[in-house]
């Protein structure tokens, strides 16, 4: 389930569209009546730093923004999402393999029309409603977002608005992206880069677990694709390949064999987990693009962790990616200050 994260907008037929291509995988972006330039060619860049690296024949549309929002509120996001059955994800994950990665990872999902994994929070908890003692529960669906699916061939092209960025102008943004950034100022490029990240498949379902406090079953929770390569310990002692889907402290991690080898930590949400949404890396352990915050005049590098995760949820990257160096800020932009740094 995706609720929160979902986006459906119409009539954009008469606004500039901007092609954005590098590689194979290009974006529309799609600016808000009366952007600034300097934010659209921001944008550009973040875009064509995704194209760089990803080799996938599609189009992205983004609508994208620019203006002063509410206050505190430093930007707003949201992608539309798309739902399907596991054996169809599990069909369309090994069409596309293509890297070492791919292969290994679609040899460890769990074979047949379903899988299990540990879940809490639920209303139906065996525990009691909204318990945090993690079962195990049975899925047979995937949610993921259009872009995601793009990839994959699960959807074909569109001219639906496949995500929504906005930027708060009330902020200060370096728009230079160089080998400095402003101390005093968010790197606007690195920001829109993290949350392209989002746009394309970087999103956990643990966030709808965290957040709606047990009101809902489990059945009503279809695991995000990168849930299908999130595990903890508990999850493989209750038997080879289940994966994690709880909120809670422990650590999951991410992981293409299984479980067997654990590559990097995920964050485990703001309600019930580290205080991170469970869309990103564990924080403080500079994991790559899509940690969860990042110091002003920070800017931060795509790292093998990142281009790894993208490949497994059904990317094809271009041979030997070069290393991109960006900032990132969080899918939830709301600005806080916690340890002089600021949500992503």
């Amino acid at each position: 389930m995706n609720t929160g994260k979902s986006l459906r907008i119409a009539g954009f037929a008469a606004l500039l569209v901007i092609p954005v291509a590098r590689a194979n995988l290009t974006f529309n972006l799609i600016p808000d009546p009366g952007m600034p330039q300097f934010a659209i060619d921001g944008f550009t860049t973040a875009a064509n730093l995704w194209s760089s690296a990803i080799a996938d024949n599609v189009t992205v549309n983004v609508q994208i923004g620019y203006a002063a929002l509410g206050p505190g509120v430093i930007g707003q996001a949201g992608s539309a999402f798309y739902e399907t059955s596991y054996s169809s994800v599990g069909t369309a994950l090994g069409t596309h393999a293509t890297s070492p990665d791919d292969f290994s990872s679609v040899a460890a999902l769990q074979s047949g029309t379903s899988f299990n994994r540990l879940i809490n929070h639920t209303s139906n908890n065996p525990d009691g409603a909204n318990s945090s003692t993690p079962y195990v529960d049975t899925m047979d669906r995937v949610g993921m977002t259009t872009a995601n699916a793009k990839a994959l061939g699960l959807v074909g092209a569109s001219g639906e608005v496949d995500a929504l960025i906005r930027f708060s102008s009330n902020f200060a943004f370096d728009f230079n992206h160089g080998p400095v950034i402003d101390p005093g100022k968010i790197d606007f490029i690195g920001a829109a880069a993290h949350e392209i990240g989002h746009a394309l498949g970087f999103v956990s379902g643990v966030d709808d677990i965290d957040s709606f406090n047990g009101t809902s079953p489990g059945f009503a929770f279809s695991d995000n694709m990168v849930d299908l390569f999130r595990y903890s310990e508990m999850s493989l002692n209750m038997g080879a390949g289940i994966t994690d889907y709880t909120a809670d402290t422990r650590d999951k991690f991410f992981s293409v064999d299984g479980g067997l080898t654990s590559i990097a930590l995920f964050s485990t949400g703001v309600t019930f987990g580290d205080g991170r949404q469970a869309s990103h890396w564990k924080d403080g352990l500079e994991l790559g693009l899509m940690d969860p915050t990042v110091a002003f005049g920070e800017r931060m590098d795509f790292t093998l962790n990142d281009y790894r995760l993208f490949d497994v949820i059904g990317y094809t990257l271009v041979p030997e990616p070069g290393t991109g160096v960006i900032l990132v800020l969080g899918m939830m932009l709301i600005l806080a200050r916690h340890k002089a740094s600021t949500e992503r």
